[in-house]
């Protein structure tokens, strides 16, 4: 997707009004706010004002969604990708909310020969993408006009979103008729997370000398894992936050019963074996 054929869908930040291509930028035909674009990046900067610890956090967090390691292991997104391919409409735009820092598009979509992918990333950093992002702009004020996408993504992002009643509500907006919304989620049951983070770290994720010492010290590590899956298991029913990084925190529990919450239906779901991955298609009640 160009720029150009942004402008055709795209809403101003600052009024919700349609805006035109010009040389600078996408300007507001109503009250001429001025949408700055940088290579393939177009900086909202009217968008919605989140709290200052929310701004805090996300900042905070930069150096680790940039970090090269931070995908370094793809096996999951292209897992992700394969489940979106089974019901996914390509004709239509696809908006990837929270789509990272990174230069390329995600593995989860690289392969899905997309008419038109756009990424939004609330972080306000520039970055030479290879796509179309809307820069700072939040899942809780979408700067597209209604019933424009064929589809949402939330690729671990979920737990990151600040209101994310307003947010869904908001996305849901943006989908044409029949549009689906899927949801990569990372689930904090205390077991799931044992097993992707013990035996699948030594079978799967471990080569050479390090499986080696992985098996060596498999009773240490297991011990600390306990002492882990307690402590998660009653933080988990205190209501208290496990990391700085997240909002919330989903288990197999409570996942159907948030879908429920956001006024959705949920279509197919699936727990990744051998990991704490959860997949789910979704689609509005009200459709």
């Amino acid at each position: 997707m160009q720029i150009q054929t942004l402008a055709h869908i795209f809403a101003c930040p600052a009024c919700g009004g349609g805006v035109r291509n010009e040389a600078h930028g996408l300007i507001c035909e109503e009250c001429a706010h001025l949408n700055r674009v940088t290579g393939n990046n177009v900086l909202c900067e009217a968008g919605a004002v989140q709290s200052e610890d929310w701004l805090r956090q996300q900042t905070e967090s930069i150096d680790r969604y940039s970090d090269d390691s931070y995908e370094e292991d793809r096996t999951l997104a292209t897992l992700f990708g394969n489940f979106i391919a089974v019901s996914l409409d390509r004709t239509l735009p696809v908006l990837d909310v929270g789509c990272g820092l990174f230069p390329d598009e995600p593995s989860y979509v690289s392969d899905l020969a997309l008419a038109a992918y756009i990424g939004m990333e609330p972080i306000p950093r520039v970055v030479e993408r290879d796509y179309l992002c809307l820069v700072g702009a939040v899942a809780e004020a979408v700067p597209l006009k209604d019933g424009t996408l064929g589809a949402a993504i939330f690729s671990t992002s979920l737990d990151h979103i600040e209101t994310v009643h307003e947010a869904i509500a908001d996305v849901c907006r943006t989908l044409a008729p029949n549009g689906r919304l899927y949801f990569w989620n990372g689930m904090h049951d205390p077991h799931l997370l044992a097993e992707a983070k013990s035996f699948g770290n030594i079978v799967n994720r471990s080569h050479g000398w390090r499986k080696v010492a992985r098996v060596l010290g498999a009773p240490l590590e297991y011990a600390a894992l306990y002492r882990r899956m307690a402590r998660t298991r009653r933080w988990l029913a205190e209501g208290r936050p496990l990391d700085y990084a997240h909002v919330r925190y989903f288990t197999t529990e409570t996942i159907g019963l948030a879908m429920e919450s956001y006024g959705l239906e949920i279509v197919r779901q699936l727990l990744v074996p051998g990991s704490n991955a959860h997949f789910i298609e979704a689609q509005p009640k009200s459709r």
